[in-house]
């Protein structure tokens, strides 16, 4: 018998977070529920998942062997979940008290195919890196309000979002943005996507440039991708400075934020060339171009 909810939980390398994600999913989960962890790497991840899973039933361990990228790994879950709705998340990431309930909410209009969650970064805001992901993922916050209230298309984050069973069965192995990916195979099948602002998931964004250069040039490489296998140019160089660039002074509460605000674009640019570099120059696939954003993993929730 299918059961109403499955949470997939992607986790590589994690041992340091999956246990407090774990815990957080248990007690917000219904006991009809099934979580699908698919877990690999060198360190504790795999036996901190067995542990809990000896404890609950709810909890299903799919081991990764092989390392073959997010995607891969989004395709277990996909074929293993039982639910009408299917909750995608990472083994790093802390959705708030209610955001599952409030995610799942939203599928009460037939139409929906999928929905993501608010992204609200743990990163003090007094840091450089902490501007750059307050300005990101608040801005991102901004437009997908205002393109879900006009039923526009938008990208889903993959940090939490659910897509209703059946509508996506495989995602793409050789492509690097899933979460965007998940959306245009949901609007390919007519479905809409939309967002749930009160369902917020905490993320810590890259603390050092290299982790933010390491994650940004995978992301956008995977949006060169989608450029050339479906025919959309959804994010550019161009177009991220033409909308983003007043955007950023606007948003810079000092003249120290506007230091901040110009180092984003330099760096931001210099993200995009690596982008074009990987994919227009050496073609890498997925698994050569997927590199770990360390720091992203090192800080607990807020009141954990």
């Amino acid at each position: 018998m299918g059961k109403a909810l499955s949470i997939g939980v992607t986790t590589y390398n994690e041992e340091q977070t999956i246990d407090k994600v774990l815990e957080l999913l248990i007690e917000e989960s219904p006991r009809s529920s099934e979580i699908i962890v698919v877990a690999g790497g060198e360190d504790r991840t795999v036996e901190v998942v067995s542990s809990y899973a000896r404890k609950d039933p709810r909890i299903k361990l799919l081991k990764e062997e092989t390392r073959r990228g997010k995607p891969a790994a989004l395709n277990q879950i996909l074929k293993a979940a039982s639910g009408k709705i299917i909750i995608l998340t990472d083994g790093d990431v802390f959705p708030e008290r209610g955001a599952l309930s409030r995610l799942i909410g939203a599928f009460k209009d037939r139409h929906l195919g999928a929905a993501c969650g608010r992204v609200v970064p743990t990163n003090d805001r007094g840091s450089m890196l902490g501007f750059w992901a307050h300005f990101l993922y608040d801005t991102a916050d901004a437009q997908r309000v205002k393109t879900c209230a006009s039923k526009a298309f938008f990208h889903l984050t993959g940090y939490l979002c659910a897509v209703r069973s059946g509508v996506v069965g495989e995602v793409p192995e050789d492509l690097l943005a899933d979460d965007a990916v998940i959306g245009l195979l949901v609007r390919e099948r007519g479905y809409l996507v939309g967002y749930v602002r009160d369902a917020v998931v905490e993320v810590t964004f890259p603390q050092s440039i290299s982790d933010f250069l390491r994650q940004k040039r995978r992301t956008l490489a995977g949006f060169l991708q989608i450029e050339e296998r479906f025919g959309r140019r959804d994010r550019s160089l161009v177009q991220e400075g033409r909308e983003g660039f007043l955007s950023g002074f606007r948003y810079s509460r000092s003249l120290r934020e506007v230091f901040y605000f110009l180092a984003l674009c330099f760096f931001r640019g210099f993200a995009w060339a690596l982008a074009y570099y990987d994919f227009k120059i050496m073609r890498k696939r997925l698994v050569e171009a997927w590199e770990f954003a360390e720091t992203t993993k090192r800080i607990p929730p807020r009141g954990a």
